[in-house]
Formats: C-alpha cells, sequence, structure tokens
C-alpha cells in the first residue's frame, strides 16, 4: 500500500505547484496530495472580502484537518511536505506530531528566526507600501519574478504566475510579526517534536533569505532535526533545474529514516 504524503504549498500559490515533483514522490511509492488552500476564496481574480479576515492559524487548522482526515484513511501519518509559508505550517504540524517526517523547503521563519532583509522587502514592497492587513493582495509581478523565480527558467515565469491567487493580508501579517498573533501559530516549540525533521536553504533565496532558513535549521537541530543547503538554488527550489535530484534527496533522507 502506498505511504501518503502532504505537500503544503506557499503563500499566494495552489497545490498545482508541486506538479513537477510530485509524480518523483509517487514513483517511489508514494500517495502524495496536494490540497489547494481555500480555493473558493484564493482566488486568480475579484477575492471575496472574507479573504482578508483569514488568519495563519485558520490556514495551520485546514492543514491540520487533512492530516488527520489522512491518518484515518491509511492507518498512518503522512509524510508532511511545506514551501515557504507551507514550511511554516508543516512545521506547526511537526510540533503536533501529525505527521509521520516532516520536511520544511525554503520555510517561512518561525518566531524567534526572522531576519530583516531587503530582498524579501523588495520583494514583498507592493505589500509593504500598502500596508493594510485588512486587504487581500497578489505579489507584483516583477516582485516574484526578482525574489521568487530568480532561479527558475524564464521560459516558465509566465506559467507560474499565472497560477498564483490572492492571499489574505492578515495571514501575511501574522508570518511577518508572529509576536503579535494572538493565535500564535508561528511560534513553536521544538521540544514538543518527536518526528525527524529536515529544514532546505537555498542560498540564492530572496523571499527566505539563507540566514533566516539557518536559524530555522539550528533551532530544529537542538532537538536532532537535519539541514540541507544548496548553494545554487533559490525559493522554488522544486521548480528550478535539477528538481529530479532534488526531489530524489528528499526521498532518500526519507528512507533513512525509515
Amino acid at each position: 500500500m502506498a505511504k501518503p504524503m502532504l505537500l503544503i504549498h506557499g503563500a499566494f500559490a495552489v497545490g498545482s505547484v508541486w506538479k513537477k515533483v510530485k509524480p518523483i514522490f509517487e514513483t517511489a511509492g508514494y500517495e502524495a496530495t496536494a490540497p489547494t488552500l481555500f480555493p473558493e476564496l484564493r482566488t486568480f481574480a475579484d477575492p471575496k472580502p472574507e479573504l482578508a479576515s483569514l488568519g495563519l492559524s485558520d490556514f495551520v487548522e485546514f492543514f491540520r484537518n487533512i492530516a488527520l482526515e489522512m491518518t484515518k484513511k491509511y492507518g498512518e501519518k503522512p509524510v508532511i511536505i511545506g514551501h515557504s509559508m507551507g514550511g511554516l505550517i508543516a512545521q506547526k504540524l511537526a510540533e503536533e506530531n501529525l505527521g509521520s517526517a516532516a520536511i520544511f523547503i525554503t520555510p517561512a521563519a518561525p518566531l524567534g528566526c526572522q531576519i530583516d532583509s531587503l530582498k524579501t522587502a523588495f520583494t514583498f514592497l507592493n505589500i509593504l507600501l500598502a500596508n493594510d492587513p485588512k486587504k487581500s493582495y497578489r505579489m507584483s509581478v516583477w516582485g516574484t519574478k526578482w525574489g521568487v523565480l530568480n532561479q527558475v527558467p524564464r521560459v516558465d515565469h509566465q506559467e507560474m504566475i499565472d497560477e498564483m491567487v490572492f492571499e489574505s493580508g492578515q495571514a501575511l501579517e501574522n508570518l511577518a510579526h508572529p509576536q503579535n498573533d494572538p493565535n500564535k501559530a508561528g511560534t513553536i516549540d521544538e521540544t514538543k517534536i518527536k518526528i525527524p525533521t529536515l529544514t532546505i536553504g537555498a542560498a540564492l533565496d530572496r523571499t527566505t533569505v539563507i540566514q533566516s532558513t539557518r536559524k530555522t535549521a539550528l533551532k530544529y537541530a537542538s532537538v536532532g532535526g537535519d539541514y540541507k543547503e544548496y548553494p545554487n538554488r533559490g525559493h522554488m527550489i522544486f521548480n528550478e533545474p535539477g528538481r529530479e535530484a532534488f526531489a530524489q534527496d528528499l526521498l532518500d533522507w526519507l528512507a533513512s529514516k525509515g
């Protein structure tokens, strides 16, 4: 029977962001599920007003429920892999030990691991200038190309941009300032994590800069977490050249953990 795997996308993204590596995981014997977070609200255009009020804790709850449903369906906890914001959601689910193992790919930083970065600020400049968490946002095209897709072949840029959706301003606020979130969705107690974890850093990442990812990795190294850094990759490492080898690295790590 196939082993369950839950793939958690990042902010502004949808489940199809995993489409180039999902088949690799499935060929290796996993049944990979890549849901889209609140698809009825996180739309490509004309977002519904209620989107802006959703916080990061609502996003965690969405994927928590899916992880629990998968455990019930398969009789075992899923491997949880999250990217960017999804990487932070995966950290929260790992804190709750809802997976058999967890991988955080260029993850958004938990409380205590943030780094002030001009690169990140430039990537999200249109949202920073608006400075209103009560609204919903799409990333600017130039911010996306410069800060998110900088290592993705240009021929793939438009397709990926076309798949991006509006995101909740409140959730983005929770990501940027986890200390102000009353629900503490971005606050992780690493001592509660009892499953294997792997943090992935990319040295050319302009969205979650490498200094931040290294701090996150150190946080989990204190409880036995592993870390792997890629020197010539960016934020969208699993959609960049060499993604097949990258996916195999993740599979090899999972195999090493039994």
